[in-house]
Parts: structure tokens; C-alpha cells; sequence
């Protein structure tokens, strides 16, 4: 067990040292060079505040910035500099908190602020000795002891079944009677649009019904927030909290008690009369570390939900067992999209995620969800065939979601392949508008095409926020974005982005545009073009339609999704 907790600390002390490395590279270079390669975002211009929130328009936004990620503000004609809060990065338009007071007449760069965050987690590990908090947990996740499938507080299902819904396939049963008995370690799966939030805030209402804390992490504030907005919908009994700091890109319910630090909640706590029920506390697992793993606050949950867990390092999970629950439940998919390592780390065995760890290791204590609500049965029938049956289970559309179609009636336009692809009754569809086997990452004959299929479909009666394009390339995100915006017959422009800013949405129709006609580079680029982690994300966004956008090149290869 020591010996496991040693590589770890070795992997995460070689990881810190890559970032500080990456840092000084990053210093050396140009504001041009950081421009393209994504760490800076020059001359934005203010559109509006409004008391510590400001929005800013962008020309040129490479970033990959999420929402709680921090900035640095500051302008050409001053040496200050403040440090911000992203709320929401968008293409051209970035928001954020920011506590100082700018000038609208100014242009400001914002500039990622590379931190390496990892002292705390190493500290935290370090402590991990035997009969420390974390043992049990840590020698579980080492296979030197054996996950319980019942622990000490398990819950009877005919006492909370009320929380369930009233109608459930067999999956769900199963899950939720396994998930109440308070065990070790347990592993849901839920691919996509099969309802893994739900049964989170299904799980957590329950256990708080019954007095017992409980913990929601994930790596993201928005999940968190996601997941107690979700809560807040299920129940009007318990008290629901956030710990951290309040992001308005997804907005919290009303109900839900807000505090930076759990110190000020418990403050909180003494001043407000609580409901007589068991808390319901969701912060980012960097934020427990901090609050619960170091600083021992008091607060000890009985239950530990982990969210999008697929996303989630092995070696940054390790963390969980200090936090003083016997139980953990880990909700996720490690078919969607994996962790993010640094890319020297790549290759190392502990480079994965703590779900596919524990599904690997434990594969007893791994359940699935296998109905979704959101794509309709052709589509469901893909993404089963191509990322869920090879283990035997079958992904199903339910009864709500297997008869939905997108098809237009009398589509007005001249252009054949538009025509067919809105009026067409088929589901996953493929055309190649390109007429150049030069392009790379920027492909102007699929950015003119996209944005033609769009206004089109927009003229004959779809509504742009029901439809979303992704493609592989900043580049080309920015090109279609140009033609949609000059044959646009609407203000709203539709969600046009890379795959990484898709997850966790869906729509009527999902347009990707795999840009390469050039063979020479998409030999080069195949294996992050056809990676299946991100596919699947593409391809089960859409309830209805899929539209492939690609050339000669690429079609080979992705022939197995269209009929």
C-alpha cells in the first residue's frame, strides 16, 4: 500500500515539475506565439459590467478556459494587473469576475494563470500512513483489501423506493439497490443521455432523507453545480450547499446555501435554521482536498458522490479516501471523454481514470445504465454497436426518445444534398462538399456548406438552438462561424465548437465537420481524429440526426456509422 501511495506521490512530484517547466517555455514566448497557442487572448474590448462581472468581446480566442479558471487582466497602457475568474468562455465573448475596476476604453489581454495546483494533493498524500484516514481506501484501490458490497448503515429499499422513479427499467432497480446499501466502492455507468444526474440526486435526496451527510465532487465546478441544481429539483427537505466560489455560468438554484470555504458555511450554519435532514455539500474535489483533507473541518459525510468520475485521475482520486466516508459511488463513462495528462505522462500506468481503475480491478462492483432518453433508436443502435456491446450490453433508446426523426417537409433550396439530408427520414447521414484534397486543419468548402445546411434549416422552420456544429480545429470553428454569420436569417447563432465544449449538451441535430482532405495530414492527425472517446461524444449529443461532414479521405474510416 506504501509502495502505491510512493509511485503516486513520484508521478505527481514529476508531473509538478513538467507544468513548472511548461510555465517557463510558455513565459519565453511572444504574445503572438501565446495568442495561437492558446494562453493568452489579446486586445478584448469590454461589451458590459455589471458590478464585479465584466464581458468581454474576443477576435481571437484559443483558449481552452473553463469556468473557476483564473486570469490575468491587464492592459498596454498599465502595469497592473488583476487576477479574475472565468463565469464563461465563449468564441468571441468571455465573462468573468473580476474585483477591481476596469476602464471600458481600454483593451485588455487576458492571460491564463498558470498555477501549479498540486502541493496541496501531494501534502495530502503524504499523510496516508497506515492507520491514517485513507488506508482502507488506498488499499482498496491496490486490491490489498476487498470492497464491501454492504457496509455498516445500509439503507432498505422499500424505505426510500419513493425517491426512485415510479417506473424503472431493471438497470436502474438493480443500481439503486446496490447504491443504497452503503458499499465500499460502487461503479455506475451511465453513457449517454441515460440519466446519470438523476440518479445522483436521486441517491443523495435519499441518503439525506435519512440524516446522513452527503459529499458531491467532481473535477468542475459546473458539474458540481449541474448536480445540486438537479438536487434542488428533486427536493425542498434537505439543505443543499455549495462550497467554492458561485459561478453564474450554470446557475444555482435559489435554495441552495452558498459559502466560499466550509469554514463559512458552518458559520452559516449558526446563524439560519436548517432543515432536519442530513446536508447535501458539493464542491470540486481540489476544493475538498483543501477543506476536508487538510483542514479537517468536521464535516464527515456518509455517503461521497463522485460526478463525471471518467474524468477524474486516478491519482488526484486517491484523495477521496481522506475525507472520512466509508462509502464512495463513482458515476461516469470512460468511454466519453478521459482525463487530461500531462502529455510526458501519457503513457505512464497511472495515467487513467479512477473509474476505469476500479471497473478493471473490481468489475463486481460496476453496474451500468443501459437505457437512454435522448437519441432515438438508429442513433442509439450506433453508438451501442460502436462503444457499449463489446461487453456484452446493449445500449436501448427508451420509449421517449426511440421514435424521434428530423424531417422537413418541401425543403426550399437548390442545393440537392441539403435537400436530402433535411428531408430524409434517415438519422446519421454523410456528404463530402469538398472539392480540394489540400486542406488541413481549416477547410473552407465544409465551413461554407455548414453554414448553408444551417440557414436553410433555419429558413424552413428549425430553430438555430436546436442544432450544433463540431469540428476538430480552432481554426475551423472560426471559419464556419464566419460563413454561418454572413448567411445567418437569425440573431442566434447555433453552438459551434470543438467537441470538449459539447459535452454534456444535447440537440435535434449534431453537424460534424472533420475539415482534413489532405491525406498526407490526416494520416498524421488519424488518431485524434477518429479517437473513440470522441466520437462517441459527438455522435450522442444529437436526439435526432448526425450529419458527417467529410471528405474522401476521412469517409473510409467512419463509413461504420452510416447505414
Amino acid at each position: 500500500m506504501i509502495d502505491f501511495r510512493d509511485s503516486m506521490l513520484e508521478y505527481l512530484k514529476l508531473e509538478k515539475q513538467y507544468c513548472e517547466e511548461d510555465i517557463k517555455d510558455h513565459q519565453n514566448l511572444s504574445n503572438e506565439e501565446k495568442e495561437e497557442a492558446g494562453y493568452i487572448i489579446l486586445n478584448a474590448i469590454i461589451e458590459y459590467h455589471k458590478g464585479c462581472e465584466y464581458s468581454f468581446h474576443v477576435d481571437v480566442n484559443n483558449t481552452k478556459l473553463r469556468p473557476g479558471d483564473k486570469v490575468i487582466v491587464s492592459s498596454d497602457s498599465s502595469r497592473n494587473k488583476f487576477e479574475g475568474t472565468i463565469i464563461e468562455n465563449g468564441f468571441e465573448n468571455v465573462s468573468m469576475y473580476l474585483s477591481n475596476n476596469l476602464s471600458e476604453n481600454e483593451k485588455y489581454n487576458i492571460e491564463i494563470s498558470e498555477k501549479v495546483m498540486l502541493d496541496s494533493l501531494i501534502n495530502l498524500l503524504s499523510k496516508i500512513q497506515n492507520g491514517a484516514p485513507g488506508e482502507r481506501y488506498l488499499e482498496i484501490l491496490v486490491n490489498l483489501a476487498t470492497p464491501k458490497k454492504v457496509g455498516i448503515g445500509a439503507l432498505e429499499y422499500n424505505q426510500v423506493m419513493h425517491f426512485f422513479p415510479e417506473q424503472m427499467y431493471d438497470t436502474q432497480e438493480t443500481i439503486y439497490k446496490k447504491a443504497i446499501k452503503r458499499p465500499s466502492i460502487y461503479c455506475i455507468q451511465g453513457p449517454p443521455g441515460t440519466g446519470k444526474t438523476d440518479v445522483l440526486s436521486n441517491l443523495a435526496t435519499a441518503y439525506s432523507s435519512n440524516n446522513y451527510e452527503v459529499l458531491i465532487i467532481s473535477n468542475t465546478h459546473q458539474a458540481v453545480n449541474n448536480a445540486l441544481n438537479k438536487v434542488a429539483e428533486k427536493t425542498d427537505t434537505s439543505n443543499i450547499v455549495k462550497i467554492g466560489e458561485e459561478l453564474k455560468a450554470t446557475e444555482l438554484a435559489d435554495s441552495i446555501i452558498r459559502a466560499k470555504t466550509f469554514k463559512e458555511y458552518k458559520s452559516i450554519r449558526k446563524k439560519i435554521k436548517l432543515k432536519n435532514s442530513g446536508d447535501i455539500v458539493g464542491m470540486t474535489l481540489c476544493a475538498a482536498i483543501i477543506n476536508l483533507g487538510l483542514q479537517h473541518s468536521g464535516f464527515q459525510p456518509t455517503i461521497v458522490l463522485v460526478d463525471e468520475a471518467g474524468q477524474m485521475p486516478l491519482v488526484q482520486a486517491v484523495a477521496i479516501g481522506t475525507f472520512g466516508s466509508g462509502s464512495v459511488i463513482f458515476i461516469g463513462d470512460d468511454k466519453q471523454m478521459p482525463p487530461i495528462y500531462h502529455e510526458k505522462l501519457a503513457g505512464d500506468p497511472l495515467s487513467v481514470s479512477i473509474f476505469s481503475h476500479l471497473c478493471d480491478l473490481y468489475p463486481e462492483m460496476k453496474d451500468r445504465l443501459n437505457v437512454t432518453f435522448r437519441m432515438n433508436e438508429e442513433i442509439t443502435k450506433v453508438v451501442s454497436k460502436e462503444f457499449y456491446e463489446q461487453d456484452g450490453v446493449p445500449l436501448i433508446a427508451s420509449d421517449i426518445s426511440k421514435n424521434r426523426i428530423l424531417k422537413l417537409i418541401n425543403v426550399e433550396t437548390d442545393n440537392p444534398k441539403i435537400k436530402h439530408i433535411l428531408e430524409s427520414e434517415d438519422s446519421i447521414i454523410h456528404v463530402n462538399p469538398t472539392n480540394d484534397n489540400t486542406f488541413e486543419d481549416m477547410n473552407t468548402d465544409e465551413a461554407a456548406f455548414v453554414a448553408e445546411l444551417i440557414s436553410t434549416a433555419c429558413k424552413n422552420g428549425m430553430n438555430s438552438q436546436n442544432m450544433a456544429v463540431i469540428t476538430p480545429y480552432r481554426r475551423q470553428v472560426k471559419a464556419i462561424r464566419e460563413y454561418v454569420r454572413k448567411e445567418m436569417v437569425t440573431d442566434e447563432m447555433p453552438l459551434i465548437d470543438t467537441v470538449e465544449r459539447l459535452q454534456g449538451q444535447d440537440v435535434d441535430m449534431i453537424i460534424i465537420s472533420f475539415c482534413v482532405s489532405s491525406a498526407s495530414y490526416f494520416q498524421a492527425n488519424r488518431s485524434f481524429l477518429l479517437n473513440s472517446n470522441r466520437l462517441n461524444v459527438m455522435i450522442s449529443r444529437a436526439k435526432k440526426k448526425v450529419v458527417f461532414v467529410a471528405s474522401d479521405v476521412v469517409f473510409p474510416y467512419i463509413r461504420c456509422f452510416v447505414n
